[in-house]
């Protein structure tokens, strides 16, 4: 099947059954009628949760409608999945389509995780974008995009007035299969949790 990409979690949870079933959004999975089914994955325990949400009449209907005159009725249906399993003495959790990443309850997550990832495993002279806040600016915050990649010290970053939440760029990981297949360095984008959802490999 080859490699997806994907939004990876690290949990703070146990890494067991019960670690996992705890790292649920358990009242949204009730709501949306998802399944959840017990697997094991490469010898170790995982949970999987998956599902689809059909909305009878979209929400832009009425501004077209507004705008037209036209009676516009058109309904849409999202899916998603999440695949939470546990390596070794960590948890994680894979997240895909529109709805995965609700699956999983965010005080779950590890929110300096895809921060430290990207650290690691990102090339230094590769980077694409990084996304800051400014300490003491009223939150504001910059997106600096360079789409064929410079040196991390290109952006200017302020190790002291700012707080950096994504790093997009390319590694060359041969433990990656992406890398080890193709020979080349593949996209990875890393930030804090709550805004952008974790690690996408």
């Amino acid at each position: 099947m080859g490699t997806y990409p994907t939004t990876l979690y690290r949990l703070i949870v146990p890494p067991t059954l019960d670690g996992l079933t705890s790292a649920l959004n358990q009242p949204y999975l009730r709501d949306s009628g998802f399944r959840l089914l017990r697997r094991d994955v490469a010898g170790t325990p995982a949970l999987l949760v998956n599902g689809t949400v059909d909305r009878e009449r979209a929400e832009w209907c009425d501004v077209l409608a507004g705008l037209t005159g036209a009676q516009v009725t058109l309904g849409h249906r999202s899916g998603g999945g999440a695949l939470l399993v546990a390596v070794d003495d960590r948890a994680y959790a894979l997240a895909y389509g529109t709805l995965g990443r609700f699956m999983v309850e965010r005080d779950a997550i590890d929110p300096g995780f895809g921060i430290a990832f990207a650290v690691r495993a990102l090339l230094p002279d590769d980077i694409r974008q990084v996304r800051r806040r400014f300490v003491g600016t009223g939150g504001r915050v910059d997106r600096s995009l360079v789409p064929g990649g410079q040196h991390i010290r290109m952006y200017g970053i302020d190790r002291t007035g700012e707080i950096v939440g994504q790093v997009t760029g390319r590694t060359h990981n041969p433990a990656l299969t992406v890398c080890r297949r193709t020979g080349k360095a593949t996209r990875v984008c890393g930030g804090d949790a709550p805004a952008t959802h974790g690690s996408r490999r």
